[in-house]
């Protein structure tokens, strides 16, 4: 019964089953090994965003650690907050909401932590070359922040942006709060993004196309009689050999959903979230 059975009987035994015959490399033992690690306790990582200048009033961000995204959020705000510093943005309070000075601000601080975050979030628990890309203290620095700060042009978009993917029903949020200030912020999703090519040797199988994961469906591929699809979170690894997050067995992927929280000085401020990948670090 219950997570033994889901990792070690029966529906493991089908589960690794139907990857293989898809011409995967799963094996019982990936699963095991999972169940054994139990659930990780892990240090969330923030950052206290200024605004005016007075930490007093600042709003402290928290977010998942890596192998999750979290640190987009992050990373957004701080070069944000580096740019008023350094006067390459007036302060958003200043400016119409959603005017083009407005957007082009939020945007570009965006457009750099996404490209930060794709190259440096990997699993900590497995380093490349026994050491990680990631200095969490460096890149959340004022120094490090105010000298990506400087690479944003106020009256020009940055070359290359690559665009997210809306949300869809993938993902599903909730937080709750009760009267005393106790809150939880919760999220589960079933899919990445991606496009999967399904082979079969069965002529009745009708997905044998690129088929867009917008609907839910994860890897769409499903073991017999367990009634749920894998999940397809390894398609967030990256086939770079000197890339942080290269795919290994049992290694965790980046992983992009993202419940957070934030407080106002030492008072709880907010439970929250959103569904939708990219959006989930933009819309904070």
């Amino acid at each position: 019964m219950g997570k033994e059975a889901f990792y070690k009987g029966r529906t493991a035994r089908e589960i690794v089953s139907i990857v293989q015959a898809s011409g995967g490399h799963m094996e019982l033992g990936d699963l095991e090994d999972h169940i054994q690690r139990g659930v990780d306790e892990v240090q969330p990582v923030h950052y206290t965003y200024h605004n005016d200048g007075s930490e007093k009033d600042g709003v402290t961000l928290y977010e998942c650690p890596p192998n999750g995204q979290g640190l987009v959020a992050l990373l957004a705000l701080g070069i944000l907050d580096a740019a008023q510093r350094l006067n390459i943005v007036p302060d958003p309070r200043t400016l119409e909401h959603n005017s083009p000075e407005y957007l082009q601000a939020l945007i570009e601080a965006l457009r750099l932590a996404f490209v930060d975050a794709r190259k440096f979030v990997s699993d900590p628990q497995h380093l490349y070359n026994s050491k990680s890309d990631l200095d969490l203290e460096h890149v959340l620095s004022a120094s490090y922040l105010g000298s990506r700060a400087k690479l944003i042009d106020p009256k020009r978009a940055s070359a290359d942006p690559e665009a997210g993917i809306l949300a869809t029903s993938d993902t599903v949020y909730f937080t709750v709060a009760d009267k005393d200030g106790n809150a939880c912020s919760l999220i589960n999703s079933n899919c990445e993004h991606h496009h999967l090519l399904l082979l079969s040797k069965r002529p009745t199988l009708l997905l044998r196309f690129f088929l867009p994961l917008d609907s839910g469906f994860g890897s769409c591929i499903v073991p017999k009689e367990c009634g749920f699809t894998n999940r397809n979170r390894g398609s967030c690894f990256s086939l770079g050999e000197e890339h942080s997050n290269l795919y290994a067995p049992r290694k965790r992927p980046l992983h992009t959903i993202l419940p957070a929280m934030a407080t106002r000085g030492k008072e709880p401020f907010m439970s929250f979230g959103v569904m939708g990948t990219c959006l989930e670090g933009s819309l904070r």
